[in-house]
């Protein structure tokens, strides 16, 4: 997958870490624009590490937070 592809479906990127599983989200911008749209995501792996402790053994992957809310629902008034 590219960054054109994560930029164009209006997702995030996602760091999964294998160390201390956190998952955090980030903007691809600036990562298309320092190394171009046309770049694998995988590609950026070698340069990245977890956001919150650091490691290298992590996943990269994309999300859409859209994608996982779900719809509201509906209050019912009490029947008494």
């Amino acid at each position: 997958m590219k960054l054109r592809d994560v930029l164009d479906h209006d997702r995030l990127l996602l760091v999964a870490c294998h160390d201390c599983h956190g998952k955090t989200p980030l903007d691809p911008a600036g990562f298309a624009l320092r190394v171009g749209v046309h770049t694998d995501i995988a590609d950026l792996l070698h340069d990245m590490t977890c956001p919150v402790c650091g490691a290298t053994d992590i996943t990269l992957g994309s999300h859409s937070p859209l994608d996982a809310r779900r719809p509201a629902t509906t209050l019912t008034p009490d029947a008494r």
